[in-house]
């Protein structure tokens, strides 16, 4: 079933809106120039589609995107005729995606919206206005470029290099190379705070002011192994400083002419983070833990690699409120899901999937033999069909302390057993309701985190030195092979 509705395609005001040039004297930086934006407004109009199981929905009207915005999530417009829109209960939430092109006639591409509001419009009432959530915007073709600039929101690492501003010489960048599909990508780290003043930023910079651009010796980026290369690096540099970073939008440049920008979504990172575990706030530092990594970060299989970020994830968000149990609770999680994803099976179970796959007639024929006649009606249903095969792996999986344990021993960890042992039981207490909280819980946590990070590093072939937060103050420590 396909639905298609018409609107009104709005006309508006054209492009970005520019912020006028303080005449105050302000210091001179080697940044090229670029335009200065209060308020950055995309207008056009297209296509909004939505396709939810067999029905298509789809609605001509207007777009309008604007940052920064001045509520908490940021939403895209669109102004559509009310006489030929059903009721809001009867427009579909989710998932919608937007093709359509500005003013300036750029490609506009949205995806991942979905419906956040109706509206009345106020000044005309035979319009209605929603509003959507987005997951990315692209403004302009991705094609190949000359230099991709990435932006970040703030976060506390040290560079590498001054540079002279005016008369003084300021610390603000790092430059490094990296090989990805046997290209040489020269990565540049700039903090704008450092080297414009207020009067000088735009809006972007001011939100965003972690500056990184990506360029190849006489050649072009593709716009996709650029995201690639530059993840890479952000996923490295948040274990590093202990809370994701990801970077918010980027621009595109053909010659130093902008001509494309991209837009994600994303949650912003902790401007500080309370446990870093390279000491990226001394110079130097953060480069070389990068550039010392990646080579056999990028190396890991497409598995091991999602594995390793869920640990790190895990690792991050258990720290991130530490209201205990639930760090513990986390943690434990975490863990398990590691282990059971990068050992071997005979490592995590008593027996093998084929064995176990073996013995399921006879445990089944036992259950409806021995337990069934004891259950009433309702508890019968916990053992309907698959249930028997869940329980059976249960009964035949090792407990959570063997699979800490392997997992330390595979991995050279030096570990104490005691840690282990309690760290289980407080997962155990605080899975079953009898958790009490004692003083010592935090650095017990703490030092299976550590344990962990000394996997992840030993993962990746980092030797160099790290924080050890299983002591109180953390000690500086170089990892061992």
């Amino acid at each position: 079933m396909k639905k298609i509705y018409t609107a009104s395609l709005l006309a508006g005001i054209s492009g970005y809106l520019l912020g006028s040039l303080s005449k105050k004297k302000t210091l001179k930086s080697k940044e090229p120039k670029i335009r200065l934006e209060k308020v950055l407004s995309i207008k056009g109009h297209g296509l909004y589609e939505c396709v939810d199981n067999s029905d298509t929905t789809l609605l001509n009207g207007s777009f309008k995107f604007t940052f920064p915005s001045h509520k908490k999530t940021e939403e895209i417009y669109g102004e559509f005729i009310r006489t030929e829109l059903n009721t809001p209960d009867e427009i579909p939430f989710f998932p919608w995606r937007f093709i359509g092109e500005s003013e300036n006639g750029e490609p506009l591409i949205a995806s991942g919206l979905a419906l956040s509001s109706y509206k009345e419009n106020l000044e005309n009432f035979s319009k209605v206005n929603l509003g959507f959530s987005y997951n990315e915007l692209q403004i302009g073709e991705p094609s190949n470029f000359t230099s991709l600039s990435f932006f970040v929101p703030d976060i506390k690492i040290e560079f590498d290099r001054m540079e002279k501003i005016g008369k003084r010489l300021i610390r603000n960048h790092s430059n490094f190379v990296l090989t990805y599909k046997e290209s040489n990508y020269k990565i540049e780290f700039k903090n704008i705070n450092r080297t414009l003043n207020t009067m000088e930023k735009n809006i972007l910079e001011s939100n965003f002011p972690l500056k990184i651009t990506l360029t190849k010796d006489n050649q072009l980026i593709d716009f996709e192994d650029a995201k690639t290369v530059l993840d890479y690096v952000l996923e490295l540099i948040s274990l590093a400083y202990g809370s994701r970073v990801l970077w918010r939008y980027v621009i595109g440049y053909k010659n130093d002419v902008e001509c494309f920008r991209f837009f994600r979504n994303t949650k912003h990172s902790n401007v500080s983070s309370f446990r870093n575990l390279i000491s990226i706030d001394r110079p130097g530092m953060f480069t070389q833990f990068i550039t010392s990594t990646f080579p056999s970060y990028i190396q890991l299989s497409k598995d091991y690699h999602l594995s390793l970020i869920k640990l790190i994830d895990g690792l991050h968000f258990s720290s991130e409120r530490l209201t205990f149990p639930m760090p513990i609770v986390t943690l434990s999680s975490s863990i398990e899901e590691f282990a059971n994803e990068v050992l071997n099976e005979r490592v995590t179970h008593y027996t093998d999937k084929s064995t176990r796959k073996n013995l399921y007639p006879l445990f089944n024929k036992w259950i409806d033999q021995n337990v069934i006649p004891l259950l009433s009606e309702i508890d019968k249903q916990d053992f309907g069909e698959g249930s028997s095969k869940q329980k059976l792996s249960a009964l035949l999986q090792r407990n959570l302390r063997s699979r800490i344990t392997f997992l330390f021993d595979q991995y050279n960890i030096q570990y104490d057993d005691t840690v282990v042992r309690n760290f289980v039981k407080k997962r155990n207490n605080a899975a079953h309701g009898t958790y009490k909280f004692e003083n010592a819980d935090f650095l017990l946590w703490s030092t299976m985190v550590s344990y962990l990070e000394q996997l992840i590093l030993k993962t990746i072939n980092y030797n160099g030195h790290y924080l050890d937060w299983s002591t109180s103050p953390p000690e500086d420590k170089r990892i061992e092979d």
